[in-house]
């Protein structure tokens, strides 16, 4: 009957994972005591049993940090242990809740739509698709300017024997004009030839 009595006493150790924090009560401990510790460092954090004189502790001792922290005091291993155990089952169990709830909800309030960063493979895509609009703009402006120069009246030319080109001047008096320059008076192929 008594062992049966002490059983039920270690099986009074209580771990919870709640809102992102580790709640540990363990009223079998030489010093009862409820703990809690938040998940975001319990991340790197490791528990352990460790005898102490005559009695046996539950500590964590956090990562990076060598200082060892004494959770509670139990009067005998097997205690000590099933605190331990319990404290295991919590966090394997509380696995969903290692972020606390707030920073969830700091994170992404209710209601308001998730936003996907776009892959690279899409950036990329449209970086191109950007550039190559960008080069077909240029090529159609060049080639309206070009198309509008050439359709801006010129000075008429003549190519003397040097090779120079000289303009053309058009005579003061109509009646003794270049066949060539005159506009609307009929000319002979032989005239026109001779002219240029």
């Amino acid at each position: 009957m008594i062992h049966a009595l002490k059983k039920n006493k270690t099986d009074n150790a209580n771990a919870s994972v709640v809102d992102g924090k580790l709640i540990l009560s363990f009223p079998e401990a030489l010093t009862p005591i409820v703990w809690q510790m938040d998940l975001n460092d319990a991340k790197s954090s490791a528990f352990e049993v460790v005898e102490d004189g005559k009695n046996f502790a539950l500590i964590t001792k956090k990562q990076g940090a060598q200082k060892k922290e004494s959770i509670a005091p139990f009067s005998t291993r097997n205690e000590a242990v099933a605190a331990l155990m319990a404290t295991s089952s919590a966090l394997k169990n509380g696995h969903g809740h290692i972020q606390p709830y707030s920073a969830q909800s700091a994170i992404q309030p209710a209601g308001q739509p998730v936003y996907h960063m776009p892959s690279s493979s899409e950036t990329n895509k449209s970086n191109i698709g950007k550039w190559f609009i960008a080069i077909l703009c240029l090529i159609i402006i060049g080639a309206l300017i070009t198309i509008m120069s050439s359709m801006q009246p010129r000075i008429p030319t003549s190519v003397d024997n040097a090779g120079t080109r000289t303009p053309i001047s058009n005579p003061a008096t109509p009646g003794t004009a270049n066949p060539a320059s005159s506009a609307g008076v009929p000319v002979s192929a032989d005239d026109f030839l001779r002219s240029r």
